[in-house]
């Protein structure tokens, strides 16, 4: 189970890293990764399903790294999904401008 962590502990710093860089396309990619990751950790044999319950240091550990996961994966749609219509509002604005100028530069 450790090296199935660190994967996902590499794979979510790799994710957030493109994200603060906006490279949105390749963290895209490493986040469908990071998802298939996470999708095989639940889903392995040697998966704890107590892991929440127990003391011990690496389960806590486990358990920082899924909630973090988590958060920002939440945050980061919900910030995405924001900028995306941001974007679309823009490229609106713009057609309608566009539209605009065409229609007043015929006379």
């Amino acid at each position: 189970m450790l090296a199935n962590t660190e994967q996902l502990k590499s794979l979510f710093l790799q994710c957030m890293a493109l994200v603060s860089e906006k490279k949105y396309a390749q963290a895209q990619s490493v986040q469908n990764k990071l998802q298939q990751s996470l999708a095989e950790f639940f889903a392995s044999k040697t998966f704890n399903k107590n892991i929440f319950i127990e003391e011990s240091i690496d389960a806590k550990n486990c358990c920082e790294l899924l909630l973090a996961i988590d958060a920002f994966l939440n945050e980061e749609v919900n910030k995405l999904t924001l900028e995306i219509n941001d974007v679309s509002n823009d490229l609106l604005a713009l057609n309608k401008a566009d539209k605009m100028k065409k229609a007043y530069s015929s006379f």
